[in-house]
């Protein structure tokens, strides 16, 4: 790994430039790589994927390949070994000063290297496995670790697990931070819009009076404007969600309450009045790619949602 140059601050709220990271590889690694894309495209044999390990232990793209396959055929316990060893191969190669400006958040990488294309893809099958093994507050930090390595193109689309991960952790004012760090153009996506009212609920019952843990210098600057988002319990943030994103209220009745006369009712009544009075209702409803977003959402965080409202 070699350290570029200094990059300026991306947004506002970050005060220190950031080291520009990537990774690199010698000519020797060259040589395998082409050697491993001709064995791609004449074999689909994972006996010769193996001799190449051999060969090379550490080499990226086989160990890649090796784990993908393992997980397309359900041995787990393999496709986790080889994860590791992915994970592995990047650590060993660490910049000196990487692991600190990381952790900082000082840290960018380009996911559009083909060096750094697989790290980035390494880190997100990493956080979908913590997750499923059920340590969601690791599985957010380590999402959020991912994040900070290229926020404005997010390669990996980690802000589309963020919300999820952070109300699965109970990490309500982290999600919260977050979106203040991106002065809420993330609540421009239809779960990220829901995830935060619900957040703002569950920071608005720790407590009322007092900001939420972690958010003093986000609570002081909302308190010098005069506001304080979750005093209402993010009814306005729901209001808003449900205005910009319709659609979801049918989706989420379907996914926490299918079945039940009421909701059924109430998700008719709600698409009859609704759609005539928002101009772009139509094209909510329209988006296919739009709908298999909220039906992604609420399957993934329906749970969630069933369980605070108990």
């Amino acid at each position: 790994m070699v350290r570029h140059r200094r990059s300026p601050p991306h947004r506002a709220g970050e005060k220190h430039a950031a080291s520009v990271y990537a990774f690199s590889w010698g000519e020797r690694y060259l040589q395998l790589e082409r050697q491993y894309q001709q064995l791609v495209q004449l074999s689909a044999d994972t006996n010769l994927l193996m001799e190449l390990l051999r060969q090379e232990p550490c080499h990226v793209a086989v160990l890649e390949q090796v784990f993908q396959i393992a997980q397309q055929t359900g041995q787990l316990e393999v496709a986790a070994e080889f994860l590791e060893r992915v994970l592995w191969a990047y650590e060993a190669s660490y910049h000196p000063s990487f692991v600190q400006a990381w952790l900082r958040g000082d840290a960018r990488m380009l996911a559009g290297l083909p060096a750094n294309a697989p790290f980035f893809r390494a880190l997100h099958a990493q956080t979908m496995a913590i997750s499923r093994r059920g340590c969601h507050v690791a599985a957010l930090s380590t999402a959020l670790l991912t994040l900070s390595l290229d926020r404005v193109s997010d390669p990996t689309r980690m802000r589309l697990l963020i919300d999820g991960l952070a109300l699965r952790a109970e990490r309500a004012h982290t999600l919260w931070l977050l979106d203040q760090s991106y002065q809420e153009e993330l609540r421009q996506l239809p779960g990220w819009a829901f995830s935060i009212a619900l957040a703002l609920r569950q920071i608005h019952s720790y407590s009322s009076a007092a900001p939420p843990i972690g958010t003093a210098a986000a609570a002081a600057a909302a308190a010098a404007r005069g506001e304080s988002e979750w005093e209402d319990g993010g009814t306005a943030a729901l209001r808003r969600a449900l205005l910009t994103f319709p659609a979801m209220l049918p989706a989420a009745l379907q996914s926490c309450c299918g079945g039940n006369p009421a909701a059924t009712a109430l998700s008719a009544r709600w698409q009859r009045v609704v759609s005539p009075l928002i101009a772009v209702a139509e094209l909510h409803f329209g988006s296919a790619t739009l709908q298999h977003m909220h039906a992604l959402y609420w399957e993934r965080v329906s749970d969630i949602w069933k369980h605070d409202a108990l």
